[in-house]
């Protein structure tokens, strides 16, 4: 199981070397990546609900098999009670799919937020690639 950490990317990107987990679209300076939130927070009372709306496009997408289209984004940010976010560079499933595959076999992953250390999707992000790679079962001592 990777040990994974989470950073706030502001004050980390030039110090760490870790992995985005914004999706801000090109014009705002950079590609965006996979991992981003789709969903928009307007201010802190909109915090958890943008977590848990998260939470629920991340098992749709790897657990379900859905697309990550703008109708499932859609559609979750209105259960959620909350906005998709205007500037998320969409990715495909498989594009998230193979990002979470290689995090995932990596020995230690530093996952980079604007967020951190408030509470953030990274915490869910971290959760899957977790339960993904489970520690191995402690062996259990036996009396002869």
């Amino acid at each position: 199981m990777p040990t994974i950490h989470i950073a706030n990317l502001r004050k980390s990107r030039h110090q760490l070397p870790g992995v985005r987990c914004d999706g801000l679209r090109p014009a705002f300076g950079h590609r965006g990546t996979p991992l981003g939130n789709p969903f928009h927070m307007f201010d802190e009372s909109e915090r958890d609900l943008c977590i848990a709306a998260f939470d629920e496009f991340l098992h749709e997408v790897t657990d379900q098999g859905a697309e990550p289209s703008k109708e499932l984004i859609h559609q979750i940010a209105q259960k959620h009670k909350v906005m998709p976010n205007s500037n998320y560079k969409s990715f495909c499933r498989d594009e998230i799919m193979a990002t979470l595959e290689v995090l995932g076999h990596k020995s230690e992953v530093t996952l980079l937020c604007w967020c951190h250390p408030k509470p953030c999707h990274c915490q869910v992000l971290k959760a899957y690639l977790e339960s993904q790679s489970p520690a191995p079962e402690q062996l259990s001592l036996e009396v002869p």
